[in-house]
């Protein structure tokens, strides 16, 4: 297991490309849950093109993101953090690439797959909050013990 400061560092280099990739997910989720809805009422032409236009528009952006948390080499105890943060931009690029497929093919069955890699990331995340949060709990209780045995 890495250090306490080690494992801060790493932390809170991630800190901004996750709330980064949170960021342009808000607004990516509001619109496809918008054209989720537009397909189950059935206007395949417009869902279509919109899906395209909604994937082109957030594929980068999402891996501009992962480019920027494969830079970082997780030290020893973050590794599983970062399979999960990986695991959910991998998701969220993989619903946007099948959006673009939508868009491209005009076949709807490309939706389910964007919602299914919707699914798959939403699981990661979960991963990722559990992780981080066990993590934070362990730095917590080192500073305490560090505290308590002074300088």
């Amino acid at each position: 297991m890495a250090s306490p400061r080690d494992i801060a560092r790493y932390l809170i280099m991630m800190k901004p490309l996750i709330a980064r990739a949170i960021e342009v997910r808000q607004s990516w989720i509001r619109e496809l849950g918008m054209l989720f809805e537009e397909a189950r009422q059935g206007n395949a032409a417009q869902v279509t093109t919109r899906a395209g236009r909604l994937g082109r528009d957030h594929v980068g952006l999402f891996r501009d993101v992962r480019a920027s948390c494969e830079r970082y080499q997780p030290p020893a105890g973050c590794e599983e953090l970062q399979r999960a943060v990986m695991s959910w931009i991998d998701g969220l690029v993989k619903a946007c690439e099948a959006l673009v497929e939508v868009g491209g093919s005009g076949q709807m069955v490309g939706m389910q797959v964007a919602q299914r890699n919707v699914t798959e990331a939403r699981h990661a995340a979960r991963r990722f909050n559990n992780e981080y949060q066990r993590l934070v709990t362990e730095l917590r209780v080192a500073v305490r013990a560090a505290r308590r045995r002074g300088p």
